[in-house]
């Protein structure tokens, strides 16, 4: 008898107890022992960036996606369902096959300590490898150049919006934290980057130089063309999309018409949960992501006083995000989260009133009611981390 699902989830749920270590040492020994799968896999688009990356592998797959093109993706974290991150044509791995490649990978890789991201990332390549589909939309996962995902070879590199986040691990400059997500680029092969601030398009133009490998900039798509996710931001991730999609058809690839972009869903991303009281989530869980809802939010709200639930990790630039926030909100409930790696909701409450907003506090399990009983006169915000998706939702 092989492992059932649950086995695999208290398997996996072991190793988020692993600390982060950015290293490619331990994914070259563990695909070694599986026989190199990264080797094996369908044409490859490798993405990275600090914002968009998922919204933008979401719009590439409704340019590619057809019955002549099944489109697998790879992207983190999810939001609701471990399952989310490998998908085919978007339906997500089986219980079954994630827990039996889980234990094919866990028992030959026994004595190599993989981090949560790595053991995924090894169990999402064994399975893109059983000719499914045609081609991997691969998200990298906080970084780059020692990113897990960094041992495939690409067709096509992408980057979106680079901003400051990860400074622990990326560095704490801004070029800093661009030399890192470079560290994708490969010799020889395209690039294609979203508008970058003028020290990241340096960055990007140097790497590629250095590896000779060509570079399109993409541009926003027009207002005239209409998108299936809400937000100015999107039109820059539509665009990235969309130069990537260019430099694929003139590859040989077949690639839609940009109409299908008006279709194309990603949730958590400007999503409205519900009408009647406002509500509305986001992902964003850094400045730059913050600062593009608030963007957004600010073309709604038509002068509607606004609360926002926060949450959000330690190792974020929390100061940065409420200084973003205050400004545009008069409420702020911190949320506390079940994670060892989250801010203390208290503290965070008292940043809050230091910029000179009002806040309070609520557990995780007490979002739902306070989302129920929302005032219908004010709009509501969730945002911070992917964490609080799937408890907002059920809410409403």
């Amino acid at each position: 008898m092989g492992w059932s699902y649950d086995q695999f989830l208290d398997t996996l749920t072991a190793r988020q107890e692993l600390i982060v270590q950015l290293g490619l040492e331990r994914m070259v020994a563990a695909s070694a022992r599986l026989r190199h799968p990264e080797h094996r896999l369908p044409p490859v688009i490798h993405v990275a960036g600090t914002n968009g990356k998922g919204s933008t592998i979401a719009f590439l797959r409704s340019l590619l996606g057809s019955p002549h093109c099944r489109v697998a993706t790879y992207t983190s974290p999810h939001l609701c369902d471990l399952r989310e991150r490998m998908q085919c044509d978007g339906i997500s791995i089986s219980p079954e096959e994630i827990a039996q490649i889980g234990e094919e990978v866990a028992c030959r890789c026994h004595d190599i300590p993989l981090t949560y991201f790595e053991y995924l990332t090894l169990i999402a390549f064994q399975w893109m490898t059983r000719d499914r589909c045609d081609c991997l939309l691969c998200e990298t996962g906080l970084g780059g150049r020692l990113d897990a995902t960094n041992i495939v070879q690409p067709v096509l590199t992408v980057l979106t919006p680079i901003a400051q986040d990860h400074a622990a691990q990326l560095g704490t400059t801004l070029v800093e934290i661009a030399r890192e997500k470079c560290g994708i680029v490969k010799p020889g092969i395209p690039v294609v980057s979203a508008p970058q601030r003028d020290t990241v398009r340096e960055c990007i133009r140097a790497a590629s130089a250095s590896r000779e490998a060509t570079v399109l900039w993409a541009v926003p798509v027009p207002a005239s063309v209409p998108l299936g996710l809400a937000g100015a931001h999107q039109r820059i991730n539509a665009g990235v999309a969309m130069a990537a999609a260019q430099w694929l058809r003139g590859a040989g690839w077949n690639v839609a018409s940009p109409g299908v972009l008006g279709a194309t869903r990603w949730d958590g991303r400007c999503e409205w949960l519900s009408t009647t009281p406002p509500i509305l989530y986001d992902v964003a869980h850094n400045p730059h992501g913050m600062a593009a809802v608030i963007d957004y939010l600010r073309t709604i709200v038509a002068g509607r006083p606004v609360t926002v639930y926060l949450g959000s990790m330690r190792d974020k630039p929390i100061a940065e995000m409420v200084a973003v926030l205050v400004p545009f909100v008069d409420q702020v409930v911190a949320v506390a989260l079940p994670s060892a790696r989250a801010i203390d909701a208290e503290a965070l409450a008292a940043l809050v009133r230091e910029h000179g907003c009002a806040a309070d506090v609520c557990s995780l399990d007490g979002l739902p009611e306070r989302l129920q009983r929302a005032d219908s006169a004010r709009c509501h915000l969730v945002t911070g981390t992917h964490q609080l998706y799937a408890v907002a939702r059920s809410a409403v």
